[in-house]
């Protein structure tokens, strides 16, 4: 009877139990919350940690506006910084997303996301990003993932990347059961920017940091990309670069990038000229795949193109033996060489030939002179005094 009324009470206590989250912010599914933060008020924001229950693992945030909200300094309660991970499900990523819906823009401040270094996976959706400023994403960290999609981006600061790191995550740092590395933008509108400025996403190197994602993906309705956008990732393995305007790659954009294996381009009308289809035997010679509708505005094939209009293709001045272009210099020495070949192999023979003849005279003649020495020796014994 005791033991049923522990029970009882246990289960009382357990359903007693509410989940909790701050204002603006509802409950999804075990630690996932969505927050309205273009709703709160002054005395709702920062976002409270403390008031989460269970503590957030995967957060969805509405924003539209001004982030941080004019007068704050961040969008989460310093609380966050010490959020114990080790309570997490080591299936899931921790996740930070940002949502506009689809008309919402933002200002981004810089230090917006302070108290987040915990967050893997980082993603902006359905925004137009007025702004990205400098060292936007600072106080991320380091992410496994980062990606923009939908909406626009205006402007970017040319720092706006720093100590922001991308990459594939060790198990010491989580346990995900599948590592990404991966950054991704795909927006809906030309990205209003120079691309030139996005080298300094990875210009972090230089500075101590190890900003070095392995997988880049752009779909921005880019018209043109410059020679620096890669470059100083060396750690880099695949980029897509598909659903874009440019016609053509600069032909240093791959220089120093020594890992890199495969690169995905699809949807791009290719001009193809020759000097734009280098990269066909640049990839054969690095080992380095290209996949996707490679083809040029005219409707051919990329690697077609080159290979019928590109590659010299050499016109026989001599003799063609089987697959062979014997020029006549060549069968000028190969006659020299037979009529070489063919005199010494007949002063061979008649060297040959004349030994015999010298051997055979030679061996006549001591024949000869054995006979004489006979009829010689038989005159001298005829002469001899008989004892």
């Amino acid at each position: 009877m005791m033991l049923r009324l522990l029970v009882a009470s246990l289960c009382f206590v357990a359903a007693a139990r509410s989940i909790t989250a701050p204002a603006q912010c509802a409950h999804v599914t075990d630690a996932e919350f969505t927050c309205d933060y273009s709703a709160m008020d002054a005395g709702e924001r920062p976002i409270d940690f403390t008031a989460f229950d269970p503590k957030p693992q995967q957060l969805h945030v509405t924003v539209n506006g001004i982030v941080p909200y004019i007068g704050d300094t961040q969008m989460f309660s310093s609380a966050f910084s010490g959020i114990d991970t080790a309570t997490f499900d080591s299936n899931d990523p921790a996740s930070l997303t940002l949502d506009c819906g689809w008309s919402g823009g933002i200002f981004l401040s810089s230090g917006a996301f302070a108290n987040m270094s915990h967050v893997q996976h980082f993603s902006i959706r359905n925004c137009g990003l007025y702004n990205i400023p400098s060292e936007a994403f600072k106080e991320l960290g380091n992410l496994d993932y980062f990606k923009i999609e939908n909406g626009k981006i205006d402007e970017v600061n040319i720092n706006a990347w720093m100590s922001l790191n991308v990459e594939r995550l060790t198990s010491d740092s989580h346990a995900i059961p599948r590592n990404l590395g991966k950054i991704e933008i795909s927006l809906h509108e030309t990205f209003h920017y120079y691309f030139t400025h996005w080298s300094a996403l990875q210009h972090e190197e230089s500075y101590g940091g190890c900003s070095q994602s392995k997988y880049y993906e752009f779909g921005l309705n880019l018209e043109t990309l410059t020679s620096d956008i890669f470059k100083y990732n060396t750690k880099i393995k695949y980029i897509d670069v598909s659903d874009n305007l440019f016609t053509s790659f600069p032909e240093d954009i791959f220089e120093l990038l020594d890992s890199l294996a495969e690169v995905h381009v699809a949807n791009v009308p290719w001009g193809c000229t020759c000097e734009n289809t280098w990269f066909v035997p640049y990839g054969i010679e690095k080992n380095i795949s290209f996949h996707g509708d490679l083809r040029c505005s005219s409707g051919d094939g990329v690697f077609k193109y080159y290979y019928d209009n590109c590659v010299s293709k050499e016109t026989c001045t001599g003799i063609v033996m089987g697959s062979q272009c014997v020029t006549v210099l060549a069968i000028i020495v190969l006659l020299i060489a037979l009529a070489s070949a063919v005199m010494s192999t007949i002063a061979l023979v008649l060297i040959a030939i004349l030994k015999k003849t010298h051997d055979a005279a030679d061996q006549k003649k001591r024949a000869a002179i054995g006979r004489w020495n006979q009829v010689i020796d038989s005159t001298l014994a005829w002469k001899r005094p008989k004892v």
